[in-house]
């Protein structure tokens, strides 16, 4: 497959990992993409190889991203904007942690990122907000939507599914979370693109499944516009999974935190707590009750383990 013009900051092939003894009774597999890097690591980093591409190409001396408090995303863009010689700028929602710094704050504090704070009522409008603040600085600067989520961005996990599909042809069902539906959207165009049987389903950490469906509809127009004029989506071909927000986008419950202990004990690898226990959960249900097709199923592993730091008197 011919991708746009990319970076190649992903560490590939990221491992695939059969899991032995669960009770679910299919083969479950595990697509470690917290393996894609150390302080890139997660899954935005493949979408970065695009965008950041883009914004070298365009003459960028800076990009503006946005995100939560404890944002994979922004720190990913924080780091390899540094690696490629860029200024980066990050708008978080909430208000500044002044006691505990730690996980991904942290480390975008690290970086020296020019952090700025909006409440979650401003972060309604954020895209307006970076647009706006990139027009303060002098130098030439690149905005990229909340978790690179936009079509370019999509290409990453349209790249993704040609690995996982060389790493195991015959998979059934893909199950990934989704926060800003650039995943999920990248999985379901390269399912398109290939012709492959293989589902996606994701389960949303925040908002709905029906607010996710629309987005990815519109998200599938921008990518067949400019990418793909052949390429049709359907609503019928959106799975996504509702039911695991819990209290709310990056609220961590006692019954999650449970969940990340239980996981760890068991199979010896770390979910994060705002988005793969959440999915997770909801890829126990799926197993449980037969709702996949096949035998053959892979969870996406999205990475976020520097979140777990900032719940770590939890455990």
């Amino acid at each position: 497959m011919k991708y746009p013009k990319h970076l190649h900051f992903t560490q590939l092939n990221t491992p695939l990992v059969k899991l032995k003894d669960h009770p679910f009774g299919y083969q479950l597999y595990v697509k470690r993409d917290d393996f894609t890097g150390i302080e890139l690591s997660g899954n935005k980093v493949r979408k970065l190889d695009f965008l950041l591409q883009e914004a070298l190409t365009k003459g960028a001396k800076r990009v503006i991203t946005c995100g939560g408090v404890q944002s994979n995303h922004c720190r990913a863009t924080a780091y390899m904007a540094t690696k490629l010689g860029l200024k980066t700028t990050l708008v978080l929602k909430g208000e500044e942690p002044e006691n505990f710094i730690t996980g991904n704050f942290l480390l975008n504090r690290i970086i020296g990122a020019d952090i700025h704070f909006i409440s979650e009522t401003a972060y309604q409008h954020v895209d307006e907000y970076m647009s706006e603040l990139a027009g303060r600085y002098s130098e030439k600067t690149y905005v990229i939507p909340e978790g690179g989520s936009n079509a370019l961005g999509a290409w990453g996990y349209v790249k993704a599914f040609d690995e996982i599909t060389q790493q195991l042809p015959e998979a059934d069902a893909i199950v990934a979370p989704t926060g800003s539906i650039g995943t999920h959207a990248g999985l379901l165009f390269a399912r398109w693109l290939k012709k492959h049987p293989c589902q996606i389903v994701s389960i949303n950490v925040c908002d709905t499944a029906d607010f996710f469906r629309q987005k990815l509809l519109h998200l599938a127009q921008d990518f067949k516009l400019q990418f793909a004029p052949q390429m049709t989506i359907y609503e019928d071909d959106i799975h996504i999974v509702d039911g695991f927000v819990g209290t709310g986008y990056g609220q961590v419950t006692e019954r999650e935190i449970s969940k990340i202990k239980e996981v760890a004990q068991k199979y010896g690898f770390l979910l994060d707590p705002v988005y793969t226990v959440k999915a997770w959960m909801g890829l126990e249900m799926l197993l449980k009750e037969g709702k996949l097709p096949g035998e053959k199923i892979v969870f996406l592993h999205t990475g976020g383990i520097f979140g777990l730091f900032a719940h770590g008197n939890r455990f």
